[in-house]
């Protein structure tokens, strides 16, 4: 029977622990002994629901999100059992539905039958005349070892960005999450500011407005875009924007896909529902308080284009390992900015919050960000024309996909990139085949029993941040693995 780890059991840990339940029910042959690592705070959450405050919240509605891509509407099943008062609400805290998977996740457990290690993981050792994996926990755990077959690494928690060398600093906040640990002796007096302009940025100034008298909020960024709001729900029938269209397209080409080729699928797709890019975007994107409200006041137009490039980044998963370095930079230059505002767009309810908030002159946007000073008590923030000093600095601009900034907590990713068992991906993450989801390493080359999942390979899989996509590559890479058991058979 092969010993098998899964090391993070976040999203992604659970949804390999699903697919290998799903596995063993449908092949009562097929059985596989399990271990889980993680710690008892993350276990069945990860990093994004574990957080408690109520100001963060899911930015996908309760029927569209489930711990079971294939009973999609589990969620809004258990929020009718087990708070019937939010049952019809379309989004709730990501602490609730934290809570949910981890119920979920214990129940996995149970039924496979796994072993679960309250450890952290702090490195893997490559046994090659074993063909084995030796996985050794920390030193607080006392240097607990096991061999394994497989390994799957689930551990997508990710240092954060440190964009402008600030980590340290005492007023600088360099990882936002979770919410409540932000200091409470900050007082209306002091100015706080938010790097970035994203969800993340969103939640603090959520938490900011609602748990301090009158604070001064500015949100500071490069851009000054804000995420789109969410618009209509569309349940649309694409022709062209489909893995189908995509897998014929490869097949012709030699496993090849060019931007060109991408461009006329997604602009036949537009064509279909009367749109056009460009037109869109001159419309709909732009920056600060005003893209705010364009979006929020037309959901029928915003909620077409929103679908759309959700399609768009599902079809992106193949198209994307397809496509030379030319043609990647060619796609994120037209494409990306676009993708970041509309496919991940925040609740209605957020954005009326921050308009309330501009309103009464509490918060601001300051776009153009050029550098950051240290002041002895805080910082200067300066754009082309304009400084603005900072008591409070909280860094929203997320995780460091280049895994520049590892510190003691991502012991296990320092060493695998020592030894050379796995390498960063020049679009982030750690590099790995994704028709087979094993990772890739420089000095040894394609593994076949250690797998990447999640946020972790988040870059080698087109934006790899949705629950329902993990879900969808841990069941593809199970039933591979499950075919090759019945070859051998």
């Amino acid at each position: 029977m092969e010993r098998v780890a899964i090391i993070g059991m976040g999203v992604s840990g659970s949804a390999v622990l699903l697919a290998y339940v799903k596995a063993m029910k449908s092949h009562p042959d097929y059985q596989v002994q399990i271990d889980c690592y993680d710690s008892p705070l993350s276990f069945g959450k990860g990093k994004a629901f574990r957080e408690q405050a109520e100001q963060a919240i899911i930015n996908s509605r309760t029927h569209q999100i489930s711990y079971d891509v294939d009973r999609i509407l589990d969620f809004k099943e258990w929020l009718s059992s087990n708070q019937p008062s939010l049952s019809q609400e379309s989004y709730v805290s990501r602490g609730l539905f934290g809570q949910y998977l981890h119920e979920r996740s214990q129940a996995l457990v149970e039924a496979s039958g796994a072993q679960l290690h309250w450890s952290k993981v702090q490195s893997l050792t490559w046994l090659p005349k074993l063909d084995k994996w030796l996985v050794t926990t920390s030193l607080d755990d006392q240097g607990f070892e096991q061999v394994f077959d497989r390994v799957h690494l689930c551990c997508g928690e990710l240092p954060s960005q440190d964009p402008y060398g600030l980590q340290g600093h005492p007023h600088y906040i360099g990882e936002v999450y979770p919410l409540e640990a932000i200091p409470q002796h900050l007082n209306q007096a002091q100015r706080l500011a938010i790097l970035g302009s994203g969800l993340s940025a969103i939640d603090v100034a959520k938490y900011l407005y609602e748990h301090f008298t009158q604070p001064s909020l500015t949100f500071v960024s490069r851009q000054g875009y804000f995420p789109s709001v969410r618009g209509k729900d569309y349940q649309l029938d694409f022709h062209y924007l489909t893995d189908a269209k995509v897998a014929r397209l490869l097949a012709v080409n030699g496993g090849r896909f060019s931007f060109d080729q991408f461009q006329a699928l997604f602009e036949a797709e537009l064509a279909r529902f009367d749109l056009e890019y460009d037109a869109f975007m001159a419309h709909y994107f732009l920056p600060g308080r005003a893209g705010m409200e364009m979006t929020l006041h037309n959901p029928q137009q915003v909620g077409l284009m929103q679908a759309i490039l959700l399609q768009v980044s599902v079809v992106m998963s193949q198209i994307w390992p397809a496509m030379s370095q030319t043609c990647r930079r060619q796609f994120n230059q037209r494409y990306q900015k676009a993708l970041v505002c509309f496919r991940n767009p925040m609740p209605a309810t957020s954005a009326q919050e921050l308009l309330l908030g501009m309103d009464q002159g509490r918060i601001q946007l300051v776009a153009g960000l050029k550098q950051i000073d240290v002041l002895d008590q805080g910082f200067k923030l300066q754009t082309q024309d304009y400084e603005y000093e900072a008591d409070w600095l909280f860094n929203a601009t997320g995780m460091d996909f280049k895994l520049q900034n590892l510190g003691e907590k991502e012991a296990l990713f320092a060493d695998l990139l020592d030894k050379q068992y796995g390498q960063v991906d020049t679009a982030g993450g750690l590099s790995l085949n994704y028709q087979t989801l094993n990772l890739i390493s420089p000095r040894f080359g394609e593994w076949s029993t250690l797998h990447g999942h999640g946020l972790l390979v988040n870059g080698a899989i087109f934006m790899n941040n949705s629950t329902n996509k993990i879900q969808e590559q841990a069941q593809r890479l199970i039933d591979r693995l499950v075919k090759e058991w019945q070859a051998k058979e």
